[in-house]
C-alpha cells in the first residue's frame, strides 16, 4: 500500500513533535513481511519496509516490526532499523537502532499531521 512515513526517532533517540513536523515525510510502497515462522503467531518474525517504484529501500528496515496503534488509515509500528555499514560480502556490519514509524496510507482524509502525531512522539526521555 502506498504510504507516507514519519520517522519519529534518530539513531535510537525520540525526537520532539516540532522535529518530526519539520522533517519531510518518505513516500513509497509500505509492506509488512513474514520474516521467520515459529510454532505460533507470537513466534513469527515481521520485516517492515518502505519501497521506491525502482524496488530500492526509501528508509532503512524495520527488523521485529510490530503495528502498535491504528488510528484510521495512520498507523504507528515500531522495530528496530537496520542500518548496513561497509561493504564486505564475508562479513556484514550493522548498525541496530530502536524505530518508530508514524504511517499515513494513501487515501487517507487529509488531516493535519500535527493532530495525527501519536504522543510518543513527544517523548524526549528515551
Amino acid at each position: 500500500m502506498q504510504a507516507r512515513v514519519y520517522r519519529l526517532r534518530h539513531l535510537g533517540i525520540a525526537l520532539d513533535r516540532a522535529q518530526v513536523r519539520q522533517t519531510l515525510p518518505s513516500t513509497g510502497e509500505l509492506e509488512l513481511r513474514l520474516r521467520l515462522t515459529g510454532r505460533g503467531t507470537s513466534w513469527n518474525v515481521y520485516l517492515a519496509v518502505l519501497m521506491r517504484s525502482d524496488a530500492s529501500y526509501s528508509i532503512p528496515c524495520l527488523d521485529r516490526a510490530r503495528v502498535i496503534a491504528v488510528r484510521g488509515r495512520w498507523l504507528q509500528i515500531e522495530g528496530l532499523e537496520i542500518i548496513p555499514r561497509g561493504n564486505s560480502v564475508k562479513r556484514v556490519a550493522t548498525d541496530c537502532y530502536p524505530q518508530e514509524w508514524w504511517c499515513c496510507v494513501a487515501g487517507a482524509q487529509a488531516i493535519g499531521v500535527a493532530s495525527a502525531l501519536p504522543r510518543s512522539a513527544a517523548r524526549t526521555d528515551q
